[in-house]
């Protein structure tokens, strides 16, 4: 199966819809506008949009660095808010095309679900124990270890392993009498 490069975004085709999804986000979110005076952050978001959650993309529409969208806006709540929001809408709708392609390729569609909502769709596991629960000293533990290994060494098998044995720290008897 051949690896399918990301398809690059058409700059001129986006571009001619950015002015009203910039207007748009400004309506939307004007608890942001003292993130950028020149409106960076709604440039920002209508691209992080259309990208589909490419901060590095989204940053360079914006005319921003990616360290003022990690260390600066990030921080403030509002911002995070709304990043938080724009993310699980286009989660939905990543998901949703993964459904409709599923016949296409299983095992990509299988990776973007578990990468992108592990809770949802990652691999679980259930153990079940039962029994009896027994504390052992760590001399007691000792003890089985030993029995284990000279039971092994008597039915010819090989102990790779060594037993660690706990460390004594002798004290000094420097001024003591």
């Amino acid at each position: 199966m051949a690896i399918q490069k990301t398809p690059e975004f058409d700059i001129e085709e986006i571009k001619k819809g950015m002015p009203q999804a910039i207007k748009d986000y400004r309506k939307q979110h004007p608890e942001i506008k003292h993130l950028s005076k020149s409106g960076q952050q709604y440039r920002f978001l209508a691209f992080y949009n259309i990208s589909r959650a490419n901060v590095t993309e989204s940053c360079k529409f914006a005319r921003i660095g990616k360290y003022k969208y990690y260390q600066k806006w990030l921080l403030d709540p509002d911002f995070k808010r709304i990043i938080g929001i724009e993310t699980e809408a286009i989660l939905d709708d990543v998901e949703s095309d993964l459904f409709n392609q599923a016949r296409r390729n299983v095992i990509a569609n299988i990776f973007a679900l578990k990468c992108r909502r592990p809770l949802k769709w990652q691999d679980t596991q259930e153990h079940r124990i039962s029994g009896n629960i027994t504390h052992l000293t760590y001399e007691q533990a000792l003890e089985l270890l030993e029995k284990k290994k000279d039971k092994q060494i008597q039915e010819g098998e090989v102990v790779k392993e060594k037993l660690n044995e706990p460390k004594t720290t002798q004290k000094s008897s420097k001024g003591k009498k």
